[in-house]
């Protein structure tokens, strides 16, 4: 994030768009930074006078690729619902209808996931970990815990709602990337599987209507 933050604005939007498309159409390691700075009218000393190597191009256009994706696809904390599987809905589908939009930044964020180089790879778990927790904080502030069970302990509950989250993402990230087009058809029947989940999942972690 910072890196692109120092690139003056007229220069910036060209770099992120050149960077993100070769990493998307060829991955990391093939990805040619040569071709990036013919591309985007700059020098190879500019370019890495940001951002030090294709390391650092890869991770920090990954940071602000997430960071802007994440920025517009979260609604308003007032319009959120105060039920947490219509409130994961709502973020869903709101991610998933700006990516849609933006088959460039959805590609590239995928391909972020596939095989990279282990130094690149650790980073981005680092990085995930750090702003899952931070994503926490949004989950669930604000949400209605009095249909919850009253034999599970709030914190447990929540613990098996992220872990099922996180089996969940991972199974779905592998069938994108197996797919073509990179699953971007398959996103429709990706909601309506979850949302099923999400169906099920309520019935271990609410009260039946006679209890609440």
């Amino acid at each position: 994030m910072e890196a692109y933050q120092k690139i003056p604005d007229d220069k910036r939007e060209k770099i992120f768009e050149v960077t993100v498309r070769e990493f998307a159409d060829k991955g990391y390691e093939r990805a040619s930074t040569n071709q990036i700075v013919q591309e985007a009218n700059i020098s190879k000393g500019l370019l890495f006078h940001y951002f030090g190597n294709k390391k650092g191009l890869f991770l920090s256009t990954f940071h602000y690729c997430v960071t802007r994706v994440t920025a517009a696809s979260v609604p308003p904390k007032e319009d959120l619902s105060a039920d947490i599987f219509e409130r994961l809905l709502q973020i869903g589908r709101m991610k998933w209808r700006l990516l849609q939009n933006h088959p460039l930044e959805y590609r590239f964020l995928l391909t972020a996931y596939a095989p990279v180089p282990e130094e690149v790879a650790i980073e981005i778990r680092q990085w995930q970990e750090k702003t899952w927790k931070v994503y926490q904080q949004l989950l669930w502030e604000g949400i209605d815990f009095s249909r919850f069970r009253q034999d599970m302990p709030r914190e447990r509950v929540k613990e098996l709602l992220v872990f099922c989250l996180e089996a969940v993402t991972d199974k779905w990230r592998q069938r994108l990337l197996a797919e073509p087009d990179l699953g971007m058809s398959m996103i429709e029947n990706m909601l309506a599987e979850i949302e099923d989940l999400f169906e099920i999942w309520k019935h271990g972690i609410y009260q039946a209507p006679n209890e609440a």
